[in-house]
């Protein structure tokens, strides 16, 4: 199985490159997916078409990874979830559909009921003037939508997956960090940047790995809500 991980920064590059994967999926699911395509005009939706024979990951282009995701996302535990999403704030529960969740960041195994899942999540959509993509996936969720397609989902802990909402408390687990919680791009560069260059710093000093790590402020992010 191939996987993809997929950072929409240039709409013709990342076209071509999904293209590319499709093809050594082979030519049968190329096909299958060939009619509909034509028909969709809404690039997102294409994408998610497209990659329809592979197992990938959709993120924003404000995560940064520490470590390699996939040795999380895909393990013999996951083997039988359709679709994991990252949390604003964790509770706890996995399973629990009061997790507010942040499509800044999920795992999608590809399959017909993921494939459903994405045209229930556009039929939506199309009726939910002034709310975006993420707030009609949340309300999705609240409906029991996701189970209704027997989905296999859960919702991941912040302490594997961080961000600026709620950072983890194990620097040693953690395998991305989400500038989420913060108004503009600007902003989100100068923290990202920040808890790079600490990370950089701690991988570098082996004293370090005994002693407790501190995220740094997120000065830019806070003051993007003044």
């Amino acid at each position: 199985m191939d996987y993809a991980n997929v950072v929409i920064k240039n709409r013709r590059l990342v076209w071509c490159w999904v293209r590319i994967k499709l093809y050594m999926c082979g030519e049968q699911c190329w096909n299958l997916h060939e009619a509909r395509l034509k028909h969709r005009k809404d690039f997102i939706a294409n994408i998610y078409y497209e990659l329809a024979c592979i197992d990938y990951i959709v993120q924003d282009a404000d995560v940064i990874w520490l470590r390699n995701p996939f040795t999380i996302l895909t393990t013999n535990e996951t083997q039988e979830l359709d679709i994991q999403l990252s949390t604003d704030f964790y509770n706890g529960d996995s399973t629990s559909v009061s997790n507010p969740i942040n499509t800044g960041f999920y795992f999608v195994k590809s399959n017909n009921k993921t494939i459903r899942l994405f045209e229930k999540w556009y039929e939506y959509k199309d009726n939910a003037t002034g709310l975006k993509e993420q707030d009609v996936l949340q309300n999705m969720t609240w409906k029991g939508v996701l189970g209704d397609l027997g989905l296999h989902f859960r919702f991941l802990d912040t302490r594997l997956f961080s961000g600026f909402c709620q950072e983890s408390p194990d620097i040693h687990a953690v395998a991305t960090v989400h500038a989420n919680c913060c108004r503009f791009i600007n902003a989100k560069v100068a923290d990202l940047t920040t808890v790079l260059r600490q990370w950089l710093s701690f991988r570098a000093n082996p004293s370090n790995q005994t002693t407790p790590f501190q995220w740094p402020k997120h000065v830019h992010c806070l003051k993007s809500w003044d």
